[in-house]
């Protein structure tokens, strides 16, 4: 059996983004693998439950896209989030 290997160029400032469902490798600008896409964690993007999303006035708490307004108590993959509580 042989094995083939394949050669990607990556230039300074993209990222290689493995894809195993897809059997393919993406590479793109940025920083960070999003389920298996290129993106900038500093850009306008978030990713969150395995795929990109806007990320004005938008977090990601528990795998589920929430409001800034809201507070996530936990991490963006076992987060829960909650109204916060003013005036107390």
């Amino acid at each position: 059996m042989h094995k083939i290997f394949n050669y990607i160029l990556k230039l300074t400032g993209e990222v290689c983004c493995p894809n195993g469902e897809q059997n393919r490798v993406s590479v793109g600008i940025g920083d960070s693998c999003c389920h298996g896409m290129p993106y900038s964690r500093s850009g306008n993007q978030i990713c969150c439950g395995g795929s990109l999303h806007d990320s004005f006035n938008q977090q990601c708490c528990g795998g589920e896209v929430i409001s800034t307004d809201l507070v996530c108590c936990g991490d963006e993959e076992e987060g829960t989030a909650y109204r916060p509580l003013t005036g107390k």
